[in-house]
C-alpha cells in the first residue's frame, strides 16, 4: 500500500502531512517514557513486515500489522507507523516522500479503528477463544479503515487511479487472513504470559503508581 510520488495533488498529500502532524501531537500527549522499549520493538517490527513483498497475480502484497500495532501500542502507533514509513521511503525507496503523511493517516487510521475496538471489548473477552475472536475482529476493522481511507486518498487521483487502488486492496485480502492468525495469536500469547500488555489500565497503574504515606 505504499503511494509513491507525483501521483497526489499537493493539497491532497499536504493535508496528509497536516493530519499526521495533528495526530502525532494527539500521541504525544500520551506518551510514556517508559514505554519507548515496547515502541521500539513494534516500529523495528512493522518496518520489516511492511517491506517483505509476496508475489502475487503479477504485482506484490504485503503485510501491515497495523492491527497489532494498535492493540499493543494504542496512540503510540501513529509515530511508530510515521517513522517507520519515513525510514522506508528514504532508505528503501519505497513509497515517496511527499506521501509519508498520507500513508500513516491511512495505516494509523487502521491502527487506531483496532485499539478502539479491542480496548472497548477487552473486559468481556475472558477466555483465548474470545480473545482470538477479538484478535480477529480487530484485524478485519484495521483492514477495512485503512482500506477504505486509501481508496478515498487514491480516488483524488481520478477513475483509473481509484479502480488501481481497489485491486490493490482486493490483493490485499488474503495477507488479511494472515494478519488474523498471527494478530490472534499474539494476543492470546500475551495475555497468558504478559496480560498488562493487554491492560491499559495496568499499565497506567504502573506509569503512576500511589503515592507511600510515611
Amino acid at each position: 500500500m505504499h503511494i509513491p510520488d507525483n501521483l497526489l495533488d499537493p493539497p491532497v498529500w499536504l493535508g496528509g502531512y497536516a493530519a499526521a502532524g495533528v495526530a502525532v501531537k494527539l500521541s504525544l500527549r500520551r506518551f510514556r517514557p517508559e514505554r519507548i522499549p515496547e515502541i521500539g520493538v513494534m516500529t523495528g517490527l512493522f518496518f520489516v513486515a511492511t517491506t517483505i513483498q509476496f508475489p502475487l497475480v503479477g504485482t506484490s502484497v504485503h503485510l501491515l500489522l497495523n492491527a497489532l500495532m494498535g492493540v499493543l501500542l494504542g496512540w503510540a502507533s501513529i509515530p511508530a507507523i510515521l517513522v517507520a514509513v519515513s525510514l522506508q521511503a528514504v532508505l528503501l525507496g519505497e513509497g515517496g516522500i511527499t506521501t509519508i503523511g498520507v500513508l500513516t493517516c491511512v495505516l494509523g487510521s487502521g491502527a487506531l479503528a483496532s485499539a478502539a475496538l479491542f480496548h472497548s471489548l477487552r473486559g468481556r473477552a475472558v477466555s483465548r477463544a474470545r480473545l482470538a475472536g477479538l484478535g480477529a475482529a480487530c484485524t478485519l476493522a484495521a483492514f477495512a479503515s485503512s482500506g477504505a481511507l486509501y481508496v478515498l486518498v487514491l480516488a483524488t487521483a481520478g477513475k483509473e487511479i481509484r479502480d488501481l487502488a481497489w485491486f490493490a486492496v482486493v490483493l490485499h485480502l488474503p495477507v488479511a487472513a494472515i494478519e488474523i492468525i498471527v494478530t490472534a495469536s499474539v494476543i492470546v500469547f500475551l495475555s497468558r504470559v504478559l496480560p498488562d500488555a493487554l491492560d491499559p489500565q495496568a499499565s497506567r497503574a504502573e506509569a503512576h503508581p500511589a503515592r507511600q504515606t510515611p
